[in-house]
């Protein structure tokens, strides 16, 4: 339980920081995080786990620069970090399952935080954007094992909302398409939950879809 603890703080920390566009520490924080509680996973026996006692909350960033990102963008960035919240049973500790949800909500939120930095730094440093990709594409691979819940699905929607946005900026239209189908394929999947972020990825995936009629009728 100590490591959950000690990932709960991390991450409530590397969000503050995130918030104040302190993005060096957000990252430092958020892999503080991410050490503790792979090494939770790594070390504790299924069986003895329960499921209801930890859950993913979202965290907007308040005024972050997310708010003056630049309007030709067809697919707006979610801007809210993935924190894990305890729950009244706080005798509890969630199952390898649940344990590898928040690993890949911390992978996002790491992503998030190379993102921004990379969005929105002056001097932007090379290879930041590659980094991004490759630390949602983790999310994704780890959430795309744990099956249908529906924390899994509204953690996925955001990854792949931000994957197509990334893709964008990145003129990788290829990339941009496949991430756009998985955003209709989690929007689909998440129609009878509720989440409460689902207005945006629908709105999101409607400036999409426009987009994609419009490259359609030029063709």
């Amino acid at each position: 339980m100590n490591q959950i603890k000690e990932a709960v703080f991390a991450s409530q920390h590397a969000a503050s920081c995130m918030a104040n566009r302190d993005y060096t520490g957000t990252i430092a924080a958020f892999r503080q995080a991410l050490q503790s509680l792979q090494s939770m996973v790594l070390h504790t026996e299924v069986g003895a786990l329960t499921l209801e006692s930890w859950r993913l909350t979202t965290m907007p960033l308040g005024s972050s620069p997310i708010e003056t990102r630049a309007s030709d963008s067809c697919c707006d960035l979610f801007g809210h970090c993935f924190l894990i919240t305890p729950m009244p049973c706080h005798e509890c500790v969630p199952t390898s399952n649940k344990l590898a949800l928040f690993v890949a909500a911390l992978f996002f939120n790491t992503a998030l935080a190379y993102h921004l930095r990379a969005s929105f730094q002056v001097v932007s440093q090379p290879g930041q954007l590659d980094r991004a990709m490759s630390l949602y594409e983790k999310a994704g691979k780890i959430l795309r094992g744990l099956g249908d819940t529906s924390d899994g699905a509204a953690l996925m929607l955001a990854v792949s909302n931000n994957m197509a946005s990334l893709a964008w900026e990145r003129f990788d239209m290829k990339a941009f398409m496949s991430h756009r189908h998985d955003l209709a394929s989690y929007l689909s999947l998440s129609a009878s939950s509720k989440n409460s972020h689902a207005k945006f990825f629908a709105m999101n995936f409607a400036s999409i879809a426009a987009v994609h009629r419009r490259g359609a009728a030029a063709a």
